[in-house]
């Protein structure tokens, strides 16, 4: 790999890195089951599925989220989805932009 390559990859990484610390989330619409359509503020949406992780995942903080009715709750908060008035769960913004938990 050649100099002007690995200066490429590195300003490509710089970029990306950028780009997700800016990232937030603006709109977040509850489709079904456990499925959320997140639209983010680069005018990107992702529809993620939040399901196979509640089944997986067990904390006293996230197991509410469980429940359907509790699952709905979630709002935007300072460009975040987020589930609680404490943040009792959260994801990070990237993650959620490219579609897996």
């Amino acid at each position: 790999m050649g100099e002007n390559t690995r200066a490429k990859d590195k300003g490509e990484k710089r970029k990306n890195h950028q780009k997700n610390v800016n990232l937030q989330v603006v709109t977040a619409k509850w489709i079904e089951g456990y499925k959320i359509q997140i639209g983010f503020n680069d005018v990107s949406q992702q529809l993620v599925d939040f399901g196979p992780y509640l089944a997986t995942h067990s904390h006293p903080y996230i197991d509410p989220y469980k429940e359907l009715d509790q699952f709905k709750t979630f709002h935007i908060d300072r460009g975040n989805l987020v589930w609680g008035e404490d943040w009792d769960m959260i994801f990070p913004t990237w993650k959620l932009h490219r579609g897996y938990l």
